[in-house]
C-alpha cells in the first residue's frame, strides 16, 4: 500500500502457495507502481508492506522509496568530467583500490601506492542536476593530505564548489570544514580557505542546498603545495537527498 499522491500501485497483491521453513523463494509476480510526472526530482516516500499466512502470522513493514540522484561510481565515468585548474596536472580517476560501497570510487591521487603530485589543483565535476531548497548534497569520502603542525591548519586539501547562476562558489558542509589553508610554498588555496585535510576514514558529509534551487553542478577541488604529499582523496556514493533522510529517529518511545 502507499498513500502518497505521486505513487500509483498497478498491482498490490502477490502470493505463494507454500514457503517451507528455512526456504528462500522469488515470487512469480512483482508489485509494480508508477511515479507521477509532477513528482519532485528529489523525493522520498514509503511503501507499506503487509505480510500474512494461512496460520495467522501477520506483520507490517515499511520500505523507503527514494527518488533522486545517486552516483555509486560503479558504471564508469558517465557524464562526469575531471580536469586541471592550474599546472596542467589532473590526477582524478576511477579507482578500485579503496571504496565505500561495491568496488569503485573516484580518487584524486596516483595509481598504486604512490602519493599525489606536488603543485597541483584539479577538479572532479558533476553533470547538471536539478535541486531544490530543501535538498542536501551528501557523499562519503576518505582522505590523507598534508596538514600543518599548527592545529587546525593545513597545506594540502580539498573542498566542494557549486555552479549556480553562472559562477562557481564554495559550498560549506553542515559541520564546517575542519581545516584552514596556510602556506607560502606555492599554496593551492588562499590562506584562510576552509578545507578537508588530514586523515579521514570513510566519513559521510552533508551540505545544505538552501538558496540554490534550480539546475546546478558540483565539483570536488583538491590542491597541493610544493612540499610533502600523501595518498589523496577518495569520493564515493554521491547523492542528492531530501530532508527526510536527515531527520533523527524518535527516541524514548
Amino acid at each position: 500500500m502507499c498513500n502518497d499522491e505521486h505513487i500509483t500501485l498497478n498491482n498490490n497483491l502477490i502470493s505463494e502457495e507454500q514457503i517451507l521453513p528455512g526456504e528462500s523463494i522469488a515470487f512469480s509476480e512483482a508489485i509494480s507502481f508508477d511515479i507521477s510526472e509532477d513528482c519532485p526530482d528529489i523525493y522520498q516516500t514509503y511503501l507499506t508492506v503487509e505480510m500474512s499466512d494461512s496460520l495467522g502470522y501477520y506483520n507490517v513493514d515499511q520500505i523507503p522509496l527514494k527518488i533522486g540522484y545517486l552516483e555509486t561510481v560503479e558504471n564508469g565515468v558517465g557524464e562526469w568530467t575531471h580536469y586541471s585548474i592550474h599546472q596542467n596536472v589532473d590526477q582524478w580517476h576511477i579507482s578500485e583500490s579503496n571504496y565505500h560501497s561495491s568496488s569503485h570510487s573516484w580518487k584524486m591521487g596516483s595509481n598504486g601506492g604512490q602519493n599525489y603530485f606536488n603543485n597541483l589543483k584539479c577538479a572532479l565535476e558533476s553533470p547538471e542536476i536539478y535541486v531544490q531548497n530543501s535538498n542536501f548534497l551528501t557523499f562519503y569520502h576518505k582522505m590523507s593530505a598534508e596538514t600543518s603542525q599548527q592545529e587546525g591548519n593545513c597545506y594540502d586539501g580539498g573542498l566542494v564548489e557549486i555552479y549556480f547562476n553562472g559562477s562557481w562558489q564554495t559550498l560549506i558542509p553542515i559541520n564546517g570544514y575542519p581545516y584552514t589553508s596556510i602556506g607560502n610554498n606555492n599554496p593551492p588555496f588562499s590562506n584562510g580557505t576552509g578545507l578537508f585535510s588530514g586523515n579521514i576514514n570513510w566519513q559521510k558529509e552533508f551540505f545544505s542546498l538552501q538558496g540554490f534551487e534550480g539546475n546546478v553542478k558540483f565539483r570536488f577541488v583538491f590542491g597541493s603545495d610544493g612540499a610533502v604529499s600523501s595518498e589523496g582523496w577518495y569520493i564515493d556514493d554521491i547523492a542528492i537527498t531530501s530532508t527526510i533522510d536527515n531527520v533523527a529517529p524518535p527516541t524514548q518511545l
